[in-house]
């Protein structure tokens, strides 16, 4: 009988790779590189079993994703549990701090892992059944710095693998106030085409139906072209002024005055609100009724004590 590699894997070889990004020496290379990268970033290695109980995976992915719905290799083990072998890493994770009591030895936690990931969806180029995942989970951090921290560290990585001419973009779902009215807004959108829609959005519609904008239904797409924006929402949004931790100059103390100006969409400006630099971070709250406009422009100007601004 002739054995043949699973389908939607692929061997990592030495050598008489047929194709060169099957090569270990630029695995390890590019192993090497991110380890290296995200330790100078404080990070720490984690490494967790390749499967574990398949609930633990239906609530870290949620019930309603793709992960759980379609795409998790599940087996019975031979006590009758219910195992998944890994689909993402941040479940693991999270089950790994709370189980081993990581918590008492800080109030902030960042981990890394590089470690294979499985999801049982069809092949196609680039995307197999067992892939090889780089993540980050930060723990203790609840502002909007940490999140451009790993953005930093994943440009940062990309950089120093040779990668030219990337660009960053970024989406948001908004705040918590904002995602409780866009999912109502959503919902109301969606009722009078509810059977018009996919039976994985409609089984989504109660449960978390922000996940049926991500649906590849030719007819959901068509439907969701006239759905509500959550940057449309008219509910209060948060504006993320500034974070001043890196500022290392001694002119820019904690006496300094942070002067932020916004300019929306519309012309209007908001005026200018200040704040002590001491501050690690601040925000500001535009509250819209009706729907409040993209930002387009932000100006910060940072005064010290002794009158000298810079903007």
């Amino acid at each position: 009988m002739k054995f043949q590699i699973p389908k939607g894997t692929f061997d990592i070889l030495p050598y008489g790779a047929e194709e060169p990004w099957q090569l270990s020496s630029l695995w390890q290379y590019a192993e090497e590189i991110i380890r290296q990268t995200a330790m100078e970033y404080g990070y720490r290695e984690i490494r967790t079993p390749v499967y574990e109980q398949t609930e633990l995976f239906n609530r870290g992915a949620g019930e309603s994703s793709d992960i759980v719905m379609k795409e998790m290799f599940t087996f019975e083990d031979k006590g009758g549990r219910s195992m998944s072998l890994r689909p993402e890493g941040t479940s693991s994770v999270m089950r790994a701090f709370v189980e081993n009591n990581l918590a008492q030895f800080g109030s902030v936690h960042k981990l890394f892992y590089i470690a294979p990931m499985f999801r049982y969806d069809r092949p196609q180029a680039g995307r197999y059944r067992q892939h090889h995942q780089f993540g980050v989970e930060a723990l203790g951090v609840a502002g909007a710095a940490q999140d451009a921290e790993v953005i930093d560290l994943l440009c940062e990585t990309y950089r120093r693998l040779g990668l030219q001419d990337l660009t960053v973009e970024l989406n948001s779902v908004g705040d918590a106030p904002s995602r409780i009215a866009f999912r109502e807004a959503l919902q109301n959108y969606l009722r009078p085409h509810f059977l018009e829609l996919s039976a994985d959005s409609q089984a989504r519609f109660e449960k978390n139906p922000l996940r049926i904008l991500d649906s590849k239904d030719s007819k959901d797409r068509e439907i969701l072209q006239q759905a509500p924006s959550v940057s449309a929402s008219p509910v209060p949004r948060t504006i993320f002024a500034c974070n001043l931790s890196g500022i290392t100059d001694p002119v820019y103390s904690a006496t300094s005055t942070l002067t932020s100006e916004l300019v929306f969409e519309d012309g209007t400006n908001q005026g200018s609100v200040s704040d002590n630099c001491g501050i690690s971070e601040v925000r500001y709250f535009d509250v819209a009724s009706g729907g409040c406009p993209d930002v387009v422009t932000r100006t910060w100007t940072i005064k010290d004590a002794a009158g000298n601004t810079s903007t």
